[in-house]
């Protein structure tokens, strides 16, 4: 068995998954299946699939005050991670103690999408 994944428009090496096999690896890094998987959120970034706590569509969650307050609060933190294109979703994170909302011009199903594939094809 062998498998192989895009991540934007670099593609992850091919690595046969035999018994014992450890990790995927996209060229110049290593990820353990112990350390979880990595969801390409565009723009040469990526985030550990177990900090997410929710991928939100723009249009649709921006609409709300409460949101639109959260966002700017979280603007005003420094917890904002800017994408160099006009945002369509954006990605709420936690990890070490630390909040993050990176915004990323990948829609939300596509981001949902990305997460079901990686998931269904790489349990742990």
């Amino acid at each position: 068995f062998t498998a192989s994944a895009t991540t934007g428009s670099r593609a992850m090496q091919t690595i046969p998954k035999t018994t014992g096999a450890t990790h995927w690896r996209l060229p110049g890094t290593k990820i353990t299946w112990g350390e979880g998987m990595y969801l390409s959120i565009g723009s040469d970034m990526a985030v550990r699939d177990t900090s997410i706590i929710g991928i939100f569509h723009m249009d649709n969650t921006t609409t709300s005050k409460r949101t639109r307050e959260f966002l700017s609060q979280a603007e005003k933190e420094g917890q904002v991670i800017p994408c160099d294109d006009l945002p369509k979703s954006f990605i709420l994170t936690a990890e070490y103690g630390f909040q993050k909302v990176y915004l990323t011009s990948l829609s939300s199903y596509t981001l949902e999408k990305r997460r079901r594939v990686a998931a269904d094809d790489f349990p742990r």
